[in-house]
C-alpha cells in the first residue's frame, strides 16, 4: 500500500508547476463538440502514464488516451481544462487507484489554490496546504506518513488536516452543485432544475475532482454530474467517501466501473435528488 500510495502522490503532482502557470498562449485541440484539451493535456497525461508504469508496472486509463478499461490507474491530469485554459482555479489533477471495480486511494491536486486531497480506503480523507513556491521536481520522492499524518519529502514533513464532509441536512441550507458535460445538456439541466429550486444554491463549476474535494471538505452539500466516463465518476468519489459522505449512480447503486452518472451527497442522512 506504502508504494501504491506514493506513486498516487508523485503522480498527480507531475505537471504541477505547469498548471500554475499562465495558460493563455496554449492552443485548443477539439475532441468534437465543444469539448477541447489542450497539448499541454496530452503532455501531462503521458508524463505521468510513464511514470505509473515505469515505478508500478500496473495499467492505466486516461482522459485524453484512454486505454484499458480494467486498468488500476484512473488518471485526469487536467480535470476542468476550459477553467484552466480561461485562467479560473476550478480545475484539478487527479490519480485513482482501483482494486477490483471500487477505489482504495485517490490523490487529487489543485494547483492554483495549492491544495493536495488525499484519501485511502479506510484511512480517511485529508487535506494538505502545499507551501507557496513549492516545487515537487526538487525533491526525489513524495510520500504519505499513515501513521503521522504527514506529506514528507527529502526535507519538509506538512501535516495534513483529516476532513469530515457537513453534517447539515436541510436542503435549503445547501448548495448542491452539478456538472452537465457537453452532450444533451438541455436534457441535463432540467434534472439539475428538478432540484435547484429546492436547495439553497446549484452551481456548476465544470470540473468533478474540484467539485467532489469541496463535497469531503464541508463547502458544498452534494454534487451529480451526468453522462461521463470513469476518469470523471472516480476523480475524487473515494474523497467524499472517507470524509463521511455517500455516493452512487443515479439509482442508488455503489459505483462501480460502468457508472456513468455519479451522485455525492456530503452525510449519510441527507439525500440528493435525481
Amino acid at each position: 500500500m506504502d508504494a501504491i500510495l506514493t506513486a498516487a502522490i508523485n503522480a498527480a503532482l507531475i505537471g504541477y508547476a505547469k498548471l500554475r502557470a499562465d495558460p493563455k498562449k496554449l492552443e485548443l485541440i477539439s475532441k468534437g463538440g465543444v469539448d477541447a484539451a489542450t497539448p499541454l493535456d496530452y503532455q501531462l497525461e503521458d508524463e505521468t502514464r510513464s511514470y505509473l508504469r515505469a515505478s508500478t508496472g500496473k495499467h492505466v486509463f486516461g482522459e485524453e488516451r484512454g486505454g484499458d478499461r480494467n486498468a488500476e490507474w484512473i488518471i485526469d491530469k487536467i480535470d476542468g481544462t476550459p477553467n484552466f485554459k480561461s485562467g479560473l482555479d476550478m480545475f484539478g489533477s487527479a490519480v485513482t487507484h482501483l482494486c477490483g471495480d471500487s477505489a482504495d486511494i485517490t490523490v487529487v491536486v489543485l494547483p492554483k489554490k495549492e491544495e493536495l486531497y488525499l484519501a485511502v480506503k479506510q484511512k480517511g480523507t485529508y487535506i494538505i496546504h502545499l507551501p507557496e513556491g513549492f516545487d515537487p521536481t526538487a525533491y526525489a520522492t513524495i510520500r504519505w506518513d499513515l501513521e503521522n499524518k504527514h506529506l514528507e519529502t527529502d526535507a519538509l514533513k506538512i501535516s495534513g488536516m483529516r476532513l469530515i464532509a457537513t453534517p447539515e441536512i436541510d436542503p435549503k441550507k445547501l448548495q448542491i452543485a452539478a456538472d452537465i458535460g457537453y452532450k444533451d445538456r438541455g436534457q441535463k439541466l432540467n434534472k439539475v432544475a428538478a432540484y435547484a429550486s429546492e436547495v439553497f444554491y446549484a452551481p456548476l463549476f465544470g470540473s468533478a475532482s474540484y467539485s467532489l474535494c469541496q463535497v469531503a471538505a464541508g463547502k458544498l452539500g452534494g454534487y451529480v454530474i451526468f453522462d461521463v466516463d470513469m476518469n470523471d465518476v472516480f476523480s475524487g468519489q473515494l474523497l467524499v467517501e472517507e470524509a463521511g459522505g455517500i455516493t452512487s449512480d443515479s439509482r442508488g447503486r455503489p459505483v462501480t466501473r460502468t457508472t456513468r452518472t455519479l451522485v455525492a451527497a456530503a452525510n449519510k442522512s441527507g439525500s440528493v435528488s435525481k
